[in-house]
């Protein structure tokens, strides 16, 4: 069996021909940078949000170190409906390389084609976790949303037990109203599983949570917003 070396993809494609690395500070809004343009995120993370006029946002995706943003289909939606913005939640990193540049390398070196698989992989199934956590309970919810976050915005790297996000991120992920969101993180901190403050969560105890998300893991019998 053929063996390819690993390469992470922000590495492989910061060294590709016109390479651009973009920093953001965190919270600020991006732009869809174009259907010509591709987008790796090298560290921080992205959040897509649906945020229809009168309404709570929703968030689409989380995207961390390693995931490709704003291409596409996402393009496209950021460029025409005002309804989706995508914001930096962390100070982020942004690599930009023209579309027919990175095509190009994915089709002639099977190990850089294997890093954008692998990168690709990791979205999909965090769309599908992310949808999975959408059927818990309110408390359990906000429990897999505070793992999901953790993980996301870690990407591949060490997971960091205190998240610089506030309250607002954490309910437009877990899908419930901002006023759920805060009695289940009320709950959470009862339990000492997690310290809230002003604009950072801290999971003093992941196990505690995943105990709880899972433990109330029947499907939620009202709408995806509480």
């Amino acid at each position: 069996m053929l063996s390819l070396p690993t390469l992470a993809l922000p590495d492989a494609v910061a060294r590709l021909t016109l390479c651009v690395r973009r920093d953001h500070g965190a919270g600020q809004p991006l732009g869809a940078g174009g259907a010509r343009v591709v987008s790796v995120i090298a560290r921080g993370a992205v959040a897509v949000f649906v945020h229809p006029p009168g309404r709570s946002k929703f968030a689409l995706e989380i995207l961390g170190p390693g995931a490709i943003a704003m291409t596409g289909s996402q393009t496209d939606l950021l460029s025409a409906d005002s309804w989706l913005e995508a914001v930096t939640l962390t100070a982020t990193s942004i690599l930009q390389v023209p579309r027919n540049v990175f095509e190009h390398e994915t089709a002639s070196d099977p190990a850089f084609a294997a890093a954008v698989v692998a990168s690709l992989h990791r979205q999909y199934r965090a769309v599908a976790e992310h949808r999975l956590l959408l059927q818990l309970r309110p408390t359990a919810r906000v429990a897999a949303a505070l793992l999901f976050l953790q993980r996301q915005m870690s990407g591949d790297g060490a997971t960091s037990t205190s998240l610089a996000i506030t309250q607002d991120v954490v309910a437009g992920t877990a899908g419930l109203s901002r006023q759920t969101t805060n009695q289940a993180l009320r709950s959470l901190q009862r339990t000492e599983a997690v310290t809230v403050s002003r604009a950072q969560i801290a999971l003093r105890d992941p196990e505690r949570l995943r105990a709880i998300a899972s433990a109330a893991a029947s499907p939620a019998s009202s709408a995806v917003r509480s």
